[in-house]
């Protein structure tokens, strides 16, 4: 069944191959989906039998098309880096010779050069691709099905105390990036869950900030939230809103602040400051979430709320901030010495 998908000019487009086994689009010439999934039926692509087996370098570009038509443009940016390492060091054989030894060696190799964390990445990231190309029956059997991931020890991530904080905004001209930084401390909110809010999602009225999906955005786990905004906050959107020019919150000459302008102008003032070189952008995130344990002002459950994690289980690298609080449960114990 040839892939389907939507462009930016609001018409479904399919990817069908031709008697050489070439991949090409075509229009269905369909706006509502339901209308192009019949169309499919006219542009079915040939049969395969005959047809040059797929290779890897081929099939790339058609995966990264589809990623990024159905998730996002930063997703797809993910799945170009893991398929890019696995073509480097695999090399660019047919799609269905890939086995589990294939998958070993790279695993064996990009342990030699990423970290733990970001291998797992690359393997869940490959494993996906290769799903996908089962579900379009270039191959039989997914090579990756069965890999383990690296053990992982558990880690504390870094993240600026309150007085760093206080630094790193410091000097700052009261401009997008420093009230980017605020609001991203204020609130736990992901960096690109910043850089794509629009005014349409933001309610100072009610001091709050709906964080969902847009347009070619697709945020984490695609689950739509409530950000509650505190006094600090509301006032640093309050002067974006004094500075407003088109949809986007964070702007420069009405244009969206790009994800890695706000990466590298953050590594630059923590550079500037001589501060702690393991934090960055996403420790703001780190930060909020810290801050609000250390300070006994939410429990974990409503840190997991505030941050939109999907399980508890990922809100728990933070668990190692709450030994007061353990201490103070265990003193409830409703035993006493007298009854031995």
């Amino acid at each position: 069944m040839p892939t389907l998908f939507k462009r930016s000019n609001g018409i479904y487009y399919a990817i069908v191959a031709d008697d050489n086994g070439r991949r090409k689009w075509r229009s269905t010439h369909c706006r509502v989906k339901s209308e192009a999934l019949k169309s499919l039926v006219d542009l079915k692509a040939p049969s395969r039998s005959g047809s040059p087996r797929q290779k890897m370098a081929e099939i790339i570009p058609e995966l990264l098309i589809f990623v990024t038509h159905a998730s996002s443009h930063e997703n797809a940016s993910v799945y170009k880096r893991a398929l890019g390492h696995f073509l480097r060091i695999t090399g660019n054989m047919p799609l269905d010779s890939v086995s589990p030894k294939h998958v070993d060696q790279f695993k064996t190799k990009r342990s030699q050069e990423v970290s733990a964390v970001t291998l797992n990445l690359e393997l869940r990231t490959l494993r996906a691709a290769f799903n996908i190309a089962l579900r379009w029956s270039y191959i039989q059997a997914n090579p990756f099905s069965r890999v383990k991931l690296c053990r992982i020890d558990e880690f504390i991530p870094a993240f600026p105390s309150v007085t760093e904080f206080k630094k790193i905004i410091s000097d700052l001209p009261n401009d997008w990036f420093r009230q980017i930084v605020i609001v991203a401390a204020m609130t736990g909110m992901r960096r690109g869950e910043l850089t794509h809010l629009c005014w349409d999602d933001v309610q100072l009225d009610r001091g709050i900030v709906v964080v969902q999906s847009r347009g070619d955005y697709r945020v984490k786990s695609g689950k739509r939230r409530i950000v509650p905004l505190n006094p600090i906050a509301m006032r640093a959107l309050e002067e974006r809103w004094k500075a407003r020019k088109g949809e986007f919150v964070f702007h420069q000459a009405g244009k969206k602040i790009l994800d890695r302008r706000v990466t590298k102008r953050f590594k630059r003032r923590l550079r500037r400051l001589q501060l702690d070189p393991k934090i960055h952008f996403h420790s703001l995130r780190h930060g909020f979430a810290s801050w609000l344990l250390q300070s006994g002002a939410a429990t974990i459950y409503e840190v997991q709320k505030l941050l939109g994690h999907a399980t508890i289980k990922t809100t728990e690298i933070y668990a190692h901030l709450l030994p007061d609080q353990l201490r103070a449960a265990v003193d409830r114990i409703p035993v006493t010495l007298d009854q031995f």
